[in-house]
C-alpha cells in the first residue's frame, strides 16, 4: 500500500511538473531519453602489439543511428586481465594496474593475447586483439621459401608476384630469439608504389592465417625499399629491384622500315618491345617518347598491355626528325644510383614533305650593339654606354616571298644571344654581364609580346631542353664565372648557380634526362635527378670546342683538342663510350673540330673543320647500361675557301644541306651532305653576313649582314631562297633614328657616342 501510493505521488508530481512548465512556455515540451549509441569504435582498432609492462592509451568513440558522434561515458572491459588491464580512463596496460580509476604503475605480466572492448548503455565496440610480447630488438624481412615464391634473385620481372615475411627477434647480437608469433599483425610499407605493389596477406600459400607476411607484385622497372613494422619497431629495408629494363627496340606497326617520307598531317604508330635484364620481353613500361625535331615531328606514346609502349609519330610540317623511345629516371628505371637511362636500339627516322607555299615565318631580329669606332678604333658597346638602349624586331614572312617588318621592342638590356625555345613560345635572350644584379635573361612570350628580366641569370644562352623547360645560360664576364640553370615553368633558377668558369657549350640529351657542358677540360654533367658531376677530357692542355647528342639518345660527341678529335660518349654513365671489343671510341681528325651537328639519320655527324667539313660514322644498337657503339672517320669535304673562322653551321631540317658562315665573308658556304659536294650563294651588295636563321621547312635563310660599314653603316636582313640558291630579298628597317639601338627619350634619340649603328648580327627563326 505504501509502495503504491509512493509511486502514485512520484507520478502526479511529474504531471503537475508538466502541466506548469507547459504553462510557463505557452506550449508542450518533449521530455527524451538520451540515445542509445548505434555503435562504438576502439581506436587502435582490431589489433595492437605491445611489449610486455608498457603502456598504451585506447580511444572510444560511439556514433548515433546518422554516424555523428555523441557524447557517452565508456566502461572498458579486458578478456585476459592477467595479460593487459585497462583502466576506467581507457589507459591499457601489458601486465597489471596498481589502480583502476587513478593508474599510474604498469607492472609487466606474461606474454599472451587479449580482447579489449569499450561499452557504453549496453552497445560494444568490435574487440582490439592486444598482442603482449617481449622487446623486439630486431625485425627482419625476407623472400618466403615455398614451392608456388620465385627464390631470392638480384631482381623480379614486371608482373612478377613474390612473397615476403617479417620476422621479430628480441635479444642483440647473436643472441636473438625469434618471438613473431606473440607480436600480432605487421604493417607494410613501400617506398614506390610504381616500383613494386603490395598487399598485406591473411593467409599464406598453404591457406594458414599469417599476420606477418605481404605479397609484392614487381611494376615499373626500378629498386626501392620495402619496410616491415610492429610495436613501433622498423624494420631493415629489404631492397626489391624490378628488372631494369635493358633493351627498347622499335618497329612501326605494319612496316619493318626504320626510315620514312611522310607529307605534313600523317600520323605512324610504333611499337617499343621492352625487354628486361633478365632477358623476359615485359609490357606496360612508362617510356618517354622524343623527337630530335618537334617542330616537324610530334612525338607521343602511352603503356600497353601487348607491348612495352605505343607510341605515336604526327608530322606537322616540312623537315626531319628521329623519333625515339627512352627508359627515363624518374618514371622509368627509378630508383637506381647512379640513373640508368636506356635508349633504343634505333630511331625512326622520318621526312616530311608538304607544299611550301603554304608555309609562314615569325623571325626575331636584334642586335649585340657593339662595334668599332673609326674615329678612336676603339671597340664600343651598346651594354656598357649609360643611355643606350637597344631594340628586338620582328618580321612576318611568308614562302611565296613577303616579309613585313613589324613594330620594334625596347629591350631592358642589351642581348649577346637569341635562342628560341624548340616549341617555339619564347625565345631567351642573354645578357654579357649582370652588372650588380641589374641585368639577366630575357624572356619574349611570342604569342603577347610580353617581355620578362630574371637579373639572377647573366650570361650567354648556350641551349634550351627539348622540353622548352630547362635554360643553361653561361656568366663568364662576371667573377666568379658561373652558369645558371633556368626554369622556364617557374620563370627561376631551377638550382643555385653552378660554379663553372668558362662554359662554352651545353647540349640536352634527347629525353631531357641530362645536359652536358663543356668548360676548361671538363665535361660537366647536369641533371635535376643527381648532384652535377664532371669529368676529365683527355689531356690537361684539351681544350673542348662542341658538345652535342646523337638523336637516339644514348651518345654525346665531344669535340675539340689537342688531339684534334671527336669521341663519343655514353650517355647512362657519361665514361668515353667502347666497341664491342672494349675500344674507347675517339675518332681523329685532320685539324681542330668544332660545331658539331648530328644528323636526323642518326648515324653520321659533321664537324666543322676548316677548310672543310668532317664526317663521322656512327654505327650503334644500344643494349643496356654502358651501350656499344662504333664511330669510324668518315672522311672530309674542303669547301674551297681555305682556312676561314666559321662563324656558324647550319644543317637543314630535312638533314640533307648544311650551310657555314664565315668571319668577314659575304658567301654562304653550301654543302650537299650525302653527295659530298659543296657550293655558295653570295650576298648581293658585298654585303658581310653575320648570323642567319633557317625556316623549319628549310625553304629560305635569313641572314643578318652588314651591308654598309661606317660611316654609312647600314645593315639589312637578307632572304636567301635555297632551292634557287639566290638571295632573293633584302630586308631595310625604318625604325627611326636608328633600328637596333636608340638613345632615351621621346621620340627617340640616336644612342649615345661613342655607339654607331647597330647591326643585325642576332636573329631567330621561329621554329
Amino acid at each position: 500500500m505504501g509502495r503504491s501510493g509512493s509511486v502514485g505521488l512520484a507520478a502526479l508530481t511529474f504531471t503537475f511538473l508538466a502541466i506548469g512548465l507547459s504553462a510557463c512556455g505557452g506550449g508542450a515540451t518533449n521530455i527524451l531519453p538520451e540515445e542509445v549509441p548505434a555503435s562504438i569504435s576502439l581506436a587502435p582498432a582490431t589489433t595492437a602489439s605491445m611489449d610486455v609492462g608498457a603502456t598504451q592509451n585506447f580511444t572510444a568513440t560511439a556514433r548515433n543511428r546518422n554516424n555523428a558522434a555523441i557524447t557517452e561515458t565508456f566502461s572498458f572491459q579486458s578478456s585476459n586481465p592477467a595479460v593487459v588491464t585497462v583502466a576506467a580512463t581507457g589507459a591499457v596496460c601489458a601486465g597489471t594496474w596498481d589502480s583502476l580509476t587513478t593508474p599510474q604503475v604498469c607492472t609487466p605480466g606474461p606474454v599472451g593475447t587479449a580482447q579489449v572492448r569499450a561499452t557504453a548503455r549496453g552497445v560494444s565496440s568490435p574487440p582490439t586483439v592486444v598482442y603482449v610480447h617481449q622487446q623486439i630488438n630486431t625485425i627482419k624481412i625476407s623472400v618466403v621459401a615455398s614451392g608456388t615464391n620465385p627464390p631470392p634473385g638480384p631482381c623480379y620481372s614486371k608482373d612478377q608476384a613474390v612473397d615476403l615475411q617479417a620476422t621479430a627477434y628480441s635479444g642483440v647480437g647473436s643472441n636473438l630469439t625469434d618471438i613473431t608469433a606473440s607480436v600480432g599483425q605487421f604493417t607494410w610499407q613501400v617506398g614506390s608504389s610504381s616500383v613494386v605493389t603490395l598487399t598485406t596477406l591473411s593467409q599464406n600459400s598453404s591457406n594458414q592465417p599469417v599476420l606477418n607476411q605481404a605479397q609484392t607484385t614487381a611494376n615499373t622497372p626500378g629498386t626501392t625499399p620495402v619496410f616491415a613494422s610492429v610495436s613501433a619497431v622498423n624494420s631493415a629495408a629489404f631492397t626489391f629491384v624490378t628488372c631494369a629494363v635493358q633493351t627498347i627496340k622499335l618497329a612501326a606497326l605494319n612496316d619493318s622500315s626504320t626510315s620514312f617520307v611522310v607529307p605534313t598531317g600523317a600520323s605512324n604508330t610504333i611499337n617499343a618491345t621492352v625487354t628486361d635484364t633478365l632477358g623476359h620481353i615485359i609490357t606496360g613500361v612508362p617510356l618517354t617518347w622524343s623527337s630530335s625535331n618537334n617542330a616537324a615531328v610530334t612525338a607521343s606514346g602511352a603503356t600497353s598491355t601487348i607491348f612495352g609502349s605505343v607510341g605515336t609519330a604526327r608530322a606537322v610540317t616540312v623537315g626531319a626528325s628521329a623519333v625515339i623511345a627512352s627508359c627515363t629516371p624518374p618514371t622509368c628505371n627509378i630508383g637506381f644510383s647512379p640513373t640508368q637511362p636506356v635508349y633504343p636500339t634505333g630511331a625512326m627516322s622520318f621526312l616530311v614533305t608538304g607544299t611550301a607555299s603554304t608555309a609562314s615565318y615569325s623571325i626575331l631580329v636584334s642586335s649585340k650593339g657593339t662595334g668599332f669606332d673609326p674615329v678612336s678604333s676603339q671597340p664600343w658597346s651598346c651594354a656598357t654606354t649609360t643611355g643606350c638602349i637597344s631594340r628586338v624586331i620582328s618580321i612576318a614572312g611568308t614562302s611565296t616571298g613577303t616579309n613585313t617588318v613589324n613594330a620594334d621592342s625596347s629591350l631592358p638590356s642589351t642581348p649577346n644571344s637569341l635562342l628560341f625555345e624548340p616549341g617555339g613560345t619564347a625565345a631567351y635572350l642573354g645578357v654579357d654581364r649582370g652588372q650588380l644584379g641589374s641585368r639577366g635573361l630575357m624572356v619574349l612570350t611570342t604569342s603577347t609580346g610580353a617581355l620578362a628580366q630574371n637579373t639572377n641569370a647573366p650570361g650567354k644562352v648556350l641551349a634550351v631542353s627539348p622540353d622548352g623547360k630547362t635554360v643553361i645560360i653561361s656568366d663568364t664576364a662576371d667573377t666568379p664565372n658561373q652558369v645558371y640553370i633556368f626554369n622556364a615553368a617557374t620563370s627561376s633558377l631551377a638550382t643555385l648557380p653552378l660554379n663553372i668558369t668558362g662554359a662554352t657549350a651545353a647540349a640536352f640529351s634527347p629525353d631531357n634526362l641530362k645536359a652536358y657542358i663543356v668548360a676548361g677540360n671538363l665535361l660537366y654533367v647536369y641533371s635535376a635527378l643527381e648532384p652535377l658531376k664532371s669529368v676529365p677530357l683527355g689531356s690537361p692542355g684539351f681544350v673542348p670546342t662542341d658538345v652535342s647528342f646523337l638523336p637516339v639518345g644514348a651518345f654525346a660527341m665531344v669535340a675539340g683538342g689537342p688531339p684534334d678529335t671527336v669521341t663519343a660518349y655514353a650517355t647512362c654513365n657519361n665514361g668515353i663510350a667502347k666497341d664491342t671489343a672494349n675500344t674507347p671510341q675517339v675518332v681523329d681528325t685532320p685539324g681542330l673540330p668544332s660545331m658539331l651537328r648530328p644528323l636526323p639519320d642518326g648515324t653520321h655527324v659533321l664537324a666543322m673543320d676548316p677548310p672543310g667539313v668532317d664526317y663521322v660514322d656512327v654505327d650503334t644498337a644500344p643494349d643496356g647500361c654502358p651501350p656499344t657503339t662504333s664511330t669510324t672517320f668518315g672522311g672530309s669535304v674542303n669547301l674551297g675557301q681555305g682556312n676561314f673562322v666559321p662563324t656558324q653551321f647550319l644543317v637543314s631540317p630535312d638533314g640533307a644541306t648544311a650551310y657555314i658562315l664565315a668571319q668577314n665573308s659575304g658567301i654562304i658556304l653550301v654543302l650537299d651532305i650525302a653527295n659530298k659536294t659543296h657550293s655558295a650563294i653570295a650576298l648581293t651588295g658585298n654585303a658581310i653576313a653575320l648570323q642567319a636563321s633557317l625556316t623549319p621547312d628549310g625553304r629560305f635563310l635569313y641572314v643578318g649582314a652588314e651591308d654598309a660599314p661606317p660611316p654609312a653603316a647600314l645593315g639589312t636582313v637578307h632572304v636567301l631562297d635555297t632551292i634557287a640558291g639566290a638571295d632573293v630579298q633584302q630586308i631595310t628597317f625604318s625604325e627611326t633614328p636608328q633600328p637596333f639601338c636608340i638613345g632615351a627619350g621621346t621620340p627617340a634619340l640616336p644612342p649615345p657616342s661613342p655607339v654607331g649603328y647597330c647591326y643585325p648580327d642576332l636573329i631567330a627563326v621561329k621554329p
